[in-house]
């Protein structure tokens, strides 16, 4: 099982490269890197035996050129507090990082989908062809949009004034991943507990924006491209009527 790969630099001459002991990034990816941005990194591997090879990407095709070479990874301290075997805590800290993974890529969804249901009420505006109710299916679909996004990420104007709001799904995958990222002492029930309400949460959630941003909106979108709607955002090539 390859737990991470680890890019080196190929100028001429000794290089030194290393591996910060944690798997890859989780969140999701919307275009290449930057030049110079450093590489993200995600939960701590657990201590054990590892090995390390060396090779080198032509053309997307890996050759290898030197390895493998074992090597164990020991704790430095013995946890104080009695707690999980370091692997269990691993398999934790793997779960919650697949639901980051999942979240992140539903703020993706959902940040494509809102654009869309804007752009769909601005060609709406600015032209009047088709049926009215047209636009009023967007606001419906925007809503909906807005529901999701309040559970997920919680409702943005109550919380800029402090009001007292149902806890999204977040902010309970904060509490339970942030205090255990940079250690391996864990997870308590809390963590457990919080995890679980976001994992149900989350559940609910993504099938309703995936019903909107798969079913709805598609055919709102084909709505559109019938009655003549100038193009929007997200739909296909449009043919002859």
């Amino acid at each position: 099982e390859v737990v991470r790969r680890v890019k080196g630099p190929v100028t001429a001459g000794i290089n030194r490269v290393a591996w910060d002991l944690r798997g890859p990034a989780v969140g999701a990816v919307t275009g290449p890197p930057e030049e110079g941005a450093r590489e993200r990194s995600g939960v701590l591997m657990p201590p054990g035996e590892y090995t390390v090879e060396l090779a080198r990407r032509i053309d997307g095709a890996l050759e290898p050129l030197a390895g493998p070479v074992a090597f164990t990874v020991r704790r430095l301290y013995d946890p104080a507090l009695p707690g999980r075997t370091p692997e269990a805590f691993a398999d934790v800290m793997q779960e919650i990082a697949e639901l980051q993974r999942r979240m992140s890529g539903a703020g993706q969804v959902f940040a494509e989908a809102t654009g869309r249901v804007g752009a769909i009420k601005a060609a709406l505006d600015r032209n009047d062809a088709g049926d009215p109710s047209l636009y009023a299916d967007a606001v419906a679909l925007e809503k909906r949009l807005e529901a999701v996004r309040d559970q997920l990420w919680g409702h943005q104007r109550r919380g800029f004034v402090n009001e007292t709001r149902p806890v999204p799904v977040s902010t309970r995958l904060s509490v339970a991943a942030g205090t255990m990222r940079d250690n391996t002492q864990g997870p308590t029930p809390m963590h457990l507990e919080q995890f679980a309400l976001a994992q149900e949460q989350n559940t609910a959630a993504s099938a309703e924006l995936s019903a909107v941003a798969e079913n709805e909106l598609p055919r709102l979108e084909a709505a559109l491209e019938a009655a003549g709607v100038p193009w929007t955002p997200g739909r296909t090539v449009p043919g002859e009527r």
